[in-house]
Order: structure tokens, then C-alpha cells, then sequence
């Protein structure tokens, strides 16, 4: 049965120096011709460990191996420090022992012990039972497979002995312990106090207080209005003779009968229903058809035309007489499709504009007779009105709007109730040295001695003090009550502040230059008489 301390071969292994007590010095080297490790020659063939054994005494035994303690600096300085080496017994079973050309012991952490012959055995007082005691440190274990003969592994012999069934076997084995060690357990509480500095700050405030007011405008016409009876002009057959009346030519219209059959000046068009219908129908001009008092007869004179126009068009199932922006009249319409059917009196008139209902072309000649009447009308020009002046409409007063001073003056006053922090053993930095200065980390495996634990906050040492650690003993470090001081908290300002000059300034502001701009037929142009 394996032993509960042996291991599985670990590849990688590296040979080791070994120290051999009780013979010459010698090299792991076995010359020349020799074979080593688990290779056989061909009069040779390798034998594989097995078997265990406990409570192994190495008393009496000379030239012993000491394997593995270099970094302990040698094997006296490993036992010195309180350690106890792992002891191994290996016997050679075969009747030969002058045979084994080489002996190799591989453990579980890679490393590997080569013995040749020329290091000698192991040997007891007497001089008898040849084989090896081997040392090494308590935490190296050998690794083999214990089964039977089915046990090939990399702790092996090599031997030319082939009669007697020789073994390599472990028989004695005795478990290595460490040094006693003890351990230190290090616990800091406290607090922390940070002062709260309060300042009191002053600085200036520019205020701006701004009424918006918002204004019509007042523009007066200044054109000269025309008076008389203004009518349609009608088309003419001019014969230049001033003594007698021009034809009018009957294609255009013709004249509306006052009562009794009197000639008062009303005339009518015939509308071109079709050319009416476009859109934007067409212009018909305005005639000034007022008597004329020196008798003269030709059309310049009773039918005369003033230079302005009127729209007419056909749209929506009605007739509409419309005109340009800039003229201001009243207009009456009446609209037939036979001449005779028109009243002889204008009747009521409507501002700017006129429509009547469209009537059927009964005598299917395209055309409507209309009579159009104004009473009265004033043109006014791109510059003919001139701004009288400005209406308030609106005065709105918006919030006080203040910006503060890129200066300011900060006066210290007293401190604000300080912060205090409780603190625990990780807000601090702990370290432990040995009796030489060394730092130590691993505090639960200590060596009996005095330490030095210092506790520190910030950088800054807070306490320290010196302790004594037993073998087999946890020894407490409590720091308790420590008393730091933290940085400065962030300034606080008192809230009395913002108390340095106001300065509040009123403002008006208001659109009267963008409306002096204004075309003055735009909407919102307050128009006087």
C-alpha cells in the first residue's frame, strides 16, 4: 500500500547536489560507461521502488545523504532553526549490491537525487545491511507508483543482477516536522477628525431690469381724392370735331339711362365672359363721366379717363369687381345680361371692392353688360402715406436678471462642527519586522522572537510597539483609541454670503425701428382719416 506521503512522478526533474556524512565527498556524476537515471544497459535491467515503511531510527547509520537543503543554508542551519528532517530507508533486495550501476530517488517538487557507486552506501555500525538513509526537508515527499510489479516510475535502481528477483524497496520512513511556530494577530481602532474651515464670501451683483414695449404705427394718406361721377371707360369713335360728340363704339358698352330717358353719365361694359373667366381676369379703365359744365361734346372731356383701373373677373359663380391696394373707394355693380335690365341708379356701394351673382349668357354672345359706379376715389403712391407716429400697444416688465462679479473677497470666520470618522484595522497600514528590521507578512507562521508591529494612517506613524511571539501561541497587538487628524474638509461658506453692492438698471427696450420700415399697407398699420 502506498504510503499517505508519496506522490505521482512530476515531470521536469532536476538533479540535485547531495551531501554525503560519513564518506569522501564525491561527485553525483557516476563516470564515464555507467548508466544513470531509469535506463538500463543491455547486461543490466531497471528495478522501480516500492513498498513503505514508518518510524525509521537512523541512529548507528553512517554515510547518510542529505538532500535538498541549500536554501536553508545546509542542513545544520535547516535543524537549527527548529525544523526535523523526513528520513528514508532504502533497501536493495538482491544478494549483489556491487551490481547497481546507479540509483535515482525523483520527488513530487521536480528535484531528483542520483546515487552512484562510488558514493557508497548507507551503512549501520556494523558495517552490514548495505542501502541508503537519505535526508531531506520535511515538506519533500518521493514520488512513486507502489503497485506491485506494475510500478514504473522515476525513482528507480539499475543493476546487473538478474537471478534472485532483486527489489528496490522503501522500508523505513519517518516524517520531518517544522519549527514550532507561533502567531501574531493585529487589530487598530480609532478616529479620525477633519476640520470643517467656513468662509464668508462678498461680491457685487449687476442687475438689469427690461421693459419690452411693443407699438403700431400711425401713417396718414397724402394723395389727392377724385370726385365726380366715375364710371366705366367706354371704347370711342374719335372724329377730332369738337363741335359735335364722339360715337361710342357699341362693342364696349353703352350708356345707362337716368329717368325719363336722361343722359346722367352711368355707363356699362360688356364683360368678355371668357377672358373674365381666366385667372386674374382683366383691367377695365375708370372713367370720370361728371357733366361737363363748358360743353364740350368729345369723349376726353364727358368720358374722361382718370388713369386708374378696376379688375374685373368671373369666379365661384359671381362677378367681382376688385381693385389695387393702393386705391380706397366704395363701388356699386349690377350685372345683366341684356343693357335694357340695368337700374338707372347706382344704389348702395361697399368698400374696395363689389361682386354680384354671375348671370346666364341668355343671347349667347359671350358677354354681360355691368354697370360699375364709384363714388369717389383716392390713390395713394408707394411713399403716399406719411407716418404720423406711434401707438403703445403693450409694455411688458420681464424679472431682474443679475450677474455677478468676477472678484470677490472671502473672509475666514470659525470653524464649522469638525467631521469625526471611526476607523477600523483596515483604514490602517500595518507592518511587522523581526528582531533584524525585516519585514515579515505572513504572521500566522512566525518563529518564536520579538517583533516590532507600527501602525500607520495617512503616511504617518500613529503607534508602535514591540511583542513576543511563543512557539505553538497566538499573540494579540490591540491598538485602541488611536486619534488621527485627516485633511481638511472642502471650504464651507456661511449663508450670509452674496451680500456685497447691488446695482439694479432699468432698461427699455421696444420695436419701434423695425416698424418704421414697414411698407404702410402692412397688416397692424393703424391707418388715420
Amino acid at each position: 500500500m502506498r504510503h499517505p506521503l508519496v506522490r505521482t512522478l512530476i515531470a521536469g526533474a532536476a538533479v540535485l547536489a547531495v551531501a554525503v556524512v560519513g564518506a569522501p565527498a564525491v561527485s553525483a556524476d557516476p563516470g564515464e560507461g555507467v548508466a544513470t537515471g531509469c535506463e538500463s544497459a543491455a547486461d543490466q535491467h531497471t528495478v522501480y521502488l516500492k513498498g513503505s515503511g514508518n518510524n525509521f531510527n537512523p541512529a548507528g547509520w553512517t554515510n547518510t545523504f542529505k538532500v535538498g537543503f541549500e536554501s536553508y543554508g545546509g542542513y545544520d542551519q535547516y535543524i537549527a532553526q527548529g525544523n526535523t528532517a523526513s528520513v528514508i530507508h532504502l533497501v536493495y533486495s538482491g544478494q549483489q549490491f556491487d551490481k547497481i550501476g546507479s540509483m535515482q530517488l525523483t520527488f513530487t517538487n521536480g528535484q531528483v537525487f542520483t546515487w552512484t557507486p562510488g558514493m557508497g552506501p548507507s551503512v549501520n555500525g556494523g558495517g552490514n545491511n548495505e542501502g541508503w538513509v537519505v535526508f531531506v526537508p520535511y515538506d519533500w515527499t518521493v514520488s512513486y507508483i507502489d503497485r506491485g510489479n506494475n510500478n514504473e516510475s522515476g525513482s528507480c535502481l539499475v543493476t546487473g543482477e538478474f537471478s534472485n528477483n532483486p527489489q528496490f524497496n522503501i522500508t523505513g520512513y519517518t516524517r520531518g516536522t517544522p519549527a514550532p511556530v507561533g502567531a501574531l494577530a493585529v487589530t487598530a481602532s480609532g478616529t479620525e477628525t477633519q476640520r470643517q474651515p467656513m468662509m464668508h464670501r462678498e461680491w457685487d451683483q449687476s442687475c438689469t431690469v427690461t421693459t419690452t414695449e411693443t407699438y403700431g404705427v400711425q401713417w396718414k394718406k397724402d394723395g389727392a381724392p377724385i370726385s365726380g361721377t366715375l364710371v366705366s371707360r367706354l371704347g370711342y369713335i374719335v372724329d377730332n370735331d369738337p363741335k359735335t360728340v364722339d360715337t361710342i363704339d357699341p362693342s364696349s358698352g353703352g350708356l345707362v339711362l337716368g329717368k325719363n330717358g336722361k343722359v346722367n353719365g352711368f355707363t356699362y361694359v360688356n364683360v368678355d365672359i371668357a377672358a373674365a373667366s381666366q385667372p386674374g381676369g382683366y383691367d377695365v379703365e375708370i372713367a370720370d363721366s361728371s357733366f361737363n359744365a363748358n360743353g364740350k361734346k368729345n369723349s376726353d372731356a364727358y368720358n374722361r379717363p382718370t388713369g386708374y383701373k378696376y379688375n374685373v373677373s368671373i369666379h365661384d359663380g359671381k362677378l367681382w369687381i376688385t381693385f389695387d391696394s393702393h386705391i380706397t373707394t366704395s363701388v356699386a355693380v349690377h350685372i345683366a345680361d341684356n343693357p335694357a335690365a340695368l337700374p338707372n341708379n347706382p344704389g348702395a356701394h361697399s368698400a374696395n371692392g363689389a361682386s354680384v351673382p354671375m348671370v346666364a349668357d341668355a343671347n349667347g354672345d359671350g358677354h354681360v353688360a355691368v354697370f360699375v359706379h364709384m363714388d369717389g376715389l383716392t390713390w395713394t403712391s408707394e411713399l403716399g402715406y406719411t407716418l404720423v407716429g406711434y401707438v403703445l400697444l403693450s409694455s411688458v416688465v420681464g424679472d431682474e436678471v443679475c450677474v455677478d462679479a468676477e472678484t470677490y473677497t472671502d473672509t475666514a470666520i470659525a470653524d464649522g462642527e469638525p467631521l469625526v470618522t471611526p476607523l477600523s484595522t483596515g483604514d490602517f497600514t500595518i507592518t511587522v519586522t523581526d528582531s533584524d528590521g525585516n519585514p515579515v507578512t505572513n504572521l500566522t507562521a512566525l518563529a518564536p522572537g520579538t517583533y516590532t508591529v507600527t501602525v500607520s494612517f495617512g503616511g504617518d506613524v500613529v503607534d508602535t510597539k514591540d511583542v513576543l511571539v511563543e512557539a505553538g501561541k497566538t499573540t494579540h497587538a490591540d491598538f485602541t483609541d488611536l486619534e488621527v487628524t485627516g485633511p481638511d474638509l472642502p471650504v464651507q461658506y456661511d449663508a450670509d454670503g452674496h451680500n456685497g453692492t447691488k446695482t439694479v438698471t432699468a432698461v427699455t427696450v421696444d420695436n419701434k425701428a423695425d416698424l418704421s420700415l414697414l411698407d404702410p399697407f402692412a397688416v397692424g398699420a393703424i391707418r388715420l382719416p
